[in-house]
């Protein structure tokens, strides 16, 4: 499959690209493209921050899209031999996932509505944000990423009994949406490679959730909830949250971070370039959500998906409120 790829919006450099590659996970809010290209005389003189983008058909239909929409990042050039520059570009999130700042947010807001607030001071376009339904405590975030803020709020959401909410851009326009909420839901078929892990490792079958502590005296206990001990033996995580105040609401906690054995698999299959992080897909007749993707552009048309259950990924990227 051919793709264009488009440099401030003008030049088409794809006849001069070696290899591309794109990334996405759920561990950072913005996607990555990585470019090989033979630097000629007509490659375009470009500066960090300039656009690039990328247009292809979607995969099973004849229909053109924008499947990539950014900006320059870092450049290299190598004059040696056959001359080469070498392009990294992130989706416009990246300027949340760079900068810092401080916010006191006050009792009673959504992870919904705070993200808004966050988009309208970056002066990223808002796509569609799902309402995440959570009342969130009071919030007052010294001097970090926002990135590490949107995290905390989607954590706390998480604690708290609500669903699982990923940040991600949809060309220039940030969205929040339900993990697993894509309309098609692919079915993997004509995979290379599959490599599948189960362990121990990473087991919780008993929860100690506390609550706020207090100098000179024992941290209270608010709940412990526990599965699977006589199955797998007692493997116990203590989880402290101040914004976590009622029994039910520790246990709810405490739950979410119950789990067997941790199965993931990576597979290597034909790209379907529609595949977003966080995206429902099939495998084997169940269900798994897309923790990473990495796909090449250029020849191999190949896709790496890292895929998990529902429970891994509340377990290693929603497992408590920073």
């Amino acid at each position: 499959m051919k793709y264009e790829m488009i440099i401030k919006g003008k030049y088409d450099v794809r006849e001069l690209n070696e290899e591309i590659t794109v990334e996405e996970s759920l561990d950072e809010v913005s996607m990555r493209v990585q470019g090989s290209f033979l630097n000629q005389s007509d490659f375009p003189k470009i500066e960090g921050g300039e656009d690039f983008s990328i247009f292809g058909k979607a995969f099973g239909t004849s229909t053109v899209k924008q499947l990539f929409s950014g900006v320059i990042w870092d450049i290299n050039e190598n004059k040696r031999g056959s001359k080469k520059i070498s392009l990294t570009c992130y989706d416009r999130s990246i300027y949340m996932a760079r900068s810092e700042d401080e916010y006191l947010f006050p009792k009673g807001q959504t992870a919904a509505q705070r993200i808004k607030k966050y988009a309208a001071d970056w002066g990223i376009p808002l796509g569609s944000i799902a309402n995440t339904g959570v009342a969130l405590a009071k919030s007052v975030y010294r001097a970090q990423p926002i990135q590490r803020m949107i995290e905390s709020d989607l954590n706390e959401t998480s604690d708290k009994g609500g669903f699982l909410y990923v940040p991600r851009m949809n060309i220039n326009k940030l969205e929040l949406v339900p993990i697993g909420n894509n309309k098609e839901v692919w079915v993997l078929e004509s995979t290379e490679e599959i490599d599948r892990n189960r362990s121990l490792d990473n087991a919780v079958t008993q929860v100690k959730v506390l609550g706020k502590e207090e100098e000179g005296k024992r941290t209270p206990v608010l709940a412990t909830v526990s599965k699977n001990t006589k199955k797998y033996g007692t493997i116990q995580k203590v989880l402290q949250d101040d914004k976590v105040k009622k029994k039910s609401d520790a246990e709810k906690a405490g739950k979410k971070l119950l789990t067997g054995i941790e199965e993931r698999i990576v597979v290597r299959a034909l790209d379907i370039n529609t595949i977003r992080a966080g995206d429902a897909v099939k495998l084997n007749n169940k269900d798994w959500f897309v923790i990473s993707v990495k796909r090449n552009l250029s020849s191999s048309g190949m896709m790496t998906l890292e895929l998990g259950s529902l429970d891994l990924i509340r377990r290693r990227y929603y497992g408590g409120s920073v």
